[in-house]
């Protein structure tokens, strides 16, 4: 029985899951390319964080990380900026 709080569901439209379909099973882009599109359809299919990493070989971590970033629960949830600049009087 899972346990904790309800995973948010991904839902892609039938284009999107075509583009995700065809990156997939491509031969010339980058395995870790490939390894995340290949976690993302499985997110979307429902499946739990052990069972895509046991099915795509991944360690379970890897595959945590990848699904919150997808589900939007990533690290923090905000990128990194610069700070502000300071304004041109405020310069002087």
């Amino acid at each position: 029985m899972a346990m904790g709080r309800p995973k948010a569901v991904l839902v892609l439209s039938a284009e999107q899951r075509a583009q995700l379909e065809s990156m997939a099973s491509s031969r010339s882009l980058p395995a870790g390319l490939v390894t995340r599109v290949r976690i993302v359809l499985l997110i979307a299919s429902g499946k739990m964080n052990r069972e895509i990493a046991r099915q795509l070989g991944t360690n379970q971590r890897y595959s945590r990380q990848m699904a919150a970033t997808v589900r939007g629960a990533g690290r923090g949830g905000t990128a990194r900026r610069a700070p502000p600049r300071a304004a041109a009087s405020e310069q002087r």
